[in-house]
């Protein structure tokens, strides 16, 4: 009987804490796809125009670069413009603790990433289907006063909003 009963508890156990969120299974599938710890994105393309580093006005005045993956890579050159990037697009923004536009000598600060998920957030149309999450550079999922930056996340979705007949992208001009 005492096995039965440390059965049930082990089971209920796993039933609480072994289930994840679709925002938390779809940050840790994206940063395994981005290369995890060893950063694999830094050998992607990067946006026409924007190879090297820059000042964001937008993340909080650190110097960023920004990388691309082959999906969005491909699309970008082909110049056809269909009004929204393909699903599968990831774009990984470096921010480092240098407020110069030029110095990613510094420390790693964050990676934010966008990603094109089919179907994802279908409630919310107005969002295009991307999914943002704020990495620190170890792979964790950032944290704001309103929990984790992942999905849509207000601040993302707020300053977006003003490109959204961009696909909600800053750092290229598609419109024609």
């Amino acid at each position: 009987m005492k096995i039965c009963r440390w059965t049930l508890i082990c089971a209920s156990m796993v039933g609480l804490f072994g289930c994840k969120s679709e925002d938390d299974q779809l940050s840790e599938e994206l940063w395994g796809e981005i290369g995890g710890e060893s950063l694999g994105y830094r050998s992607w393309a990067q946006f026409p125009g924007y190879e090297a580093p820059m000042l964001s006005d937008s993340h909080a005045g650190y110097t960023v670069r920004t990388f691309i993956n082959d999906i969005a890579s491909d699309f970008v050159s082909s110049g056809e413009w269909t009004g929204q990037m393909p699903g599968g697009t990831v774009v990984v923004k470096e921010s480092f603790y240098s407020t110069d536009g030029q110095d990613i000598s510094a420390d790693l600060r964050n990676i934010t990433v966008m990603w094109k998920v089919e179907g994802y957030a279908a409630d919310t149309p107005e969002t295009n289907n991307w999914f943002y999450v704020n990495f620190n550079p170890n792979g964790n999922v950032g944290e704001s006063e309103t929990g984790k930056i992942q999905g849509q996340p207000t601040n993302c979705i707020d300053c977006h909003t003003g490109v959204k007949d961009n696909d909600y992208i800053y750092l290229y001009d598609f419109t024609p």
